[in-house]
This record gives structure tokens, sequence and C-alpha cells, in this order.
């Protein structure tokens, strides 16, 4: 496994692209363009997709957003401090949405809070291909912690298919640790098993990405 390159220390987002129609704290962005990770679940019979988008800076207010999309629903954006903020808020953002639509008689089945209540994914549901333009050394989301013994980084990566197809796996790197790789049954699950394990290795509370932002 090809480690992924740590030298770039600072978020990776690209910048956000004014446009219409996407409004976040009253700023208008441009359709969600790279997915980098997607579900799809069932509403009884009826099939749903998810996709996540890549998070993106924001020029106006010196943040990071992260665009997420529902079919049916639309498209929203999740705002943050950084890249890893910004993404998990935009997950947090599609539980909260799949939420409030059971409550309007949906009948997604959501998990356990440990997957942030995502609905499992449908029966038979195949991984999409990978985007030729992203390797599985992209980097998404990056952050410096610091700790008792001094600052270290966090960066993680895009999600990408296993080589059999039947998994998605995400790398991630902390400073003085070895690479390791999280895997999920999609992308959406990968990134979140990667934000526990990360969480468990650096001892920080299961919801890091918003709560130890320093």
């Amino acid at each position: 496994m090809r480690p992924i390159d740590i030298r770039e220390r600072e978020d990776t987002a690209p910048p956000a692209v004014g446009g219409s129609g996407h409004h976040t704290g009253g700023h208008q962005w441009r359709r969600i363009r790279d997915v980098i990770a997607s579900r799809t679940v069932s509403d009884g019979s009826r099939p749903v997709s998810i996709d996540i988008g890549a998070p993106q800076v924001a020029a106006e207010t010196q943040g990071v957003v992260c665009g997420f999309r529902i079919a049916g629903v639309g498209e929203r954006w999740a705002s943050g401090t950084d890249s890893l903020a910004a993404l998990y808020r935009a997950l947090l953002g599609v539980a909260d949405d799949l939420a409030a639509a059971n409550r309007r008689g949906a009948r997604f089945e959501l998990l356990d809070p440990a997957d942030l209540a995502f609905p499992a994914p449908a029966t038979g549901t195949t991984l999409r291909p990978a985007d030729p333009e992203h390797t599985s050394q992209s980097l998404v989301a990056a952050r410096t912690l610091h700790g008792a013994d001094g600052p270290y980084s966090i960066i993680v990566g895009r999600p990408y298919p296993s080589e059999d197809g039947r998994y998605t796996l995400c790398r991630f790197h902390i400073s003085e640790h070895r690479p390791a790789v999280a895997s999920g049954v999609d992308g959406i699950q990968a990134l979140l098993t990667a934000f526990r394990m990360i969480a468990g290795l650096c001892d920080l509370p299961a919801d890091w990405p918003v709560s130890r932002l320093a």
C-alpha cells in the first residue's frame, strides 16, 4: 500500500465558485460537481440516492462548505471551520433530513447512532465506478491538532472501490502512525469508519470532526 503524501498539511479543499439557486449562510454555490461518496437507500420499495460532495473553500466566509444531495429532496450545503468539519456536518445533515422525512411518513430504516442514523444501503446496491480523474491517494480533508506531545496532523483520503469491487476503502494518516485503511459497504460508511478509527487511535470524542478543532 503506497502511503498518502502528507507533505501538504494545510486544508486541501478547492475554492467554491458562485452560482445560482444554492444557498448556505446567505451565499450561493454551483451545483455539486465532485461527488466523493454515495449511497442508495430504500424508502419502502423506492430507491433513493444520496451523494456527498467534496469540501470547498468558501472565500466569502473564510470557512469551508460541503454539499450533499438526496434524490427527491435536493441539494443543501453544510459549513465548517475546515474541510473535516464541513464534511462531517454534511453527513449529519443527510441523517437529519432522512429522519425528518420519516417523521413525515417516509419509511427509511435507520441504523444505530454509530452510523449517524443512516439507512442501510438498498438490497442489491452495487458500487459506482471510481472517477478516473481521482486516484485513491486524493485528499479530501485534513486538520492539525495539538496533543500532550505537541501538534499532529490527520488527513483523510477519498473513498475508492476495493479491487474486487465488494467494498469501499478510505485511506487516512495520522502523524507518527503508519497509513491505515478503513472500509465500508460504500463511501459514506468508509468515511464514518475512518472517523471512528481515528477517534480510537487518538483518544478523541466520537464527534471529533466538529468538537476538536485544534
